[in-house]
């Protein structure tokens, strides 16, 4: 088992048998720091969208969207 850029590096073909989401947990204070905040910057800044596209199989689309703000 791999992932679509390891077997496209490996000239391999490659098929598909699960889409994974996977989430970063944090606490809420720290989703305001300004490390994360670069980095939030960074996922949704070309560079990176044309490199998860490069690398393909990464959907990079909703980095960053807050799925649960517990209390």
């Amino acid at each position: 088992m791999a992932v679509r850029a390891v077997a496209r590096q490996l000239r391999l073909d490659f098929v598909p048998v699960h889409r994974e989401r996977y989430d970063l947990v944090m606490r809420r204070r720290d989703y305001f720091e300004p490390e994360m905040q670069a980095l939030l910057d960074f996922a949704r800044s070309p560079d990176a969208v044309a490199k998860a596209a490069d690398l393909q199989g990464y959907d990079i689309s909703s980095f960053g969207k807050v799925r649960y703000n517990a209390p």
